[in-house]
């Protein structure tokens, strides 16, 4: 849960803070670079309800979970590398993966627990370990972005990030519940 929570919030992070700059090097103005991140953000907020409809509906969420990172693979790559026309689809597509996936990772949370103490501590941990993977993602973009002077690279990080997301989810989103250790 861990893992999945620290790869949303890296794709996210980054998606926030290059996305417009992305969305530039592709020709667009900036005012179509600004309407393209609110595009991404509102459509994320119906991902998000969407997920949070549906989601707890089924006991396994595996197929959510690595569905939520084939969204955001496909619409990362469409902004960066596919036909100009599909931009804006693109970007819708991109906000559905991040906002359904930001509503799974806080879901598994309660998802996964038996009482509110277990959720209260995966949620702590989860949060607190995954937002410092969120951190680098931004960072790491715009200094592979540096380098190359291309987002290619940053692209490629950020579909192994969510590589890495869907294989976690295939172990987080089974159906079963933790437990927490007994105090010493």
């Amino acid at each position: 849960m861990t893992l999945f929570f620290g790869a949303q919030a890296l794709l996210s992070y980054t998606v926030f803070g290059w996305l417009p700059t992305m969305w530039q090097g592709r020709g667009p103005s900036p005012a179509s670079a600004g309407l393209a991140l609110s595009l991404c953000n509102a459509v994320g907020v119906l991902g998000a309800w969407l997920l949070a409809v549906s989601g707890r509906r089924f006991a396994d969420q595996r197929a959510a979970g690595v569905t939520v990172a084939c969204l955001t693979a496909t619409g990362l790559t469409g902004v960066v590398a596919g036909p100009y026309v599909l931009l804006w689809p693109s970007v819708a597509v991109l906000g559905l993966g991040l906002g359904a996936g930001f509503a799974l990772a806080l879901g598994l949370f309660a998802l996964r627990a038996p009482d509110t103490p277990t959720t209260a501590a995966l949620s702590a941990m989860g949060q607190g370990i995954g937002y410092l993977i969120g951190v680098l993602g931004p960072l790491g973009a715009g200094a592979l972005h540096d380098v190359t002077g291309t987002w290619t690279w940053p692209l490629a990080g950020l579909l192994i990030a969510c590589a890495s997301q869907a294989a976690v989810a295939l172990a987080a989103g089974r159906a079963r519940t933790v437990t927490a250790a007994a105090p010493r």
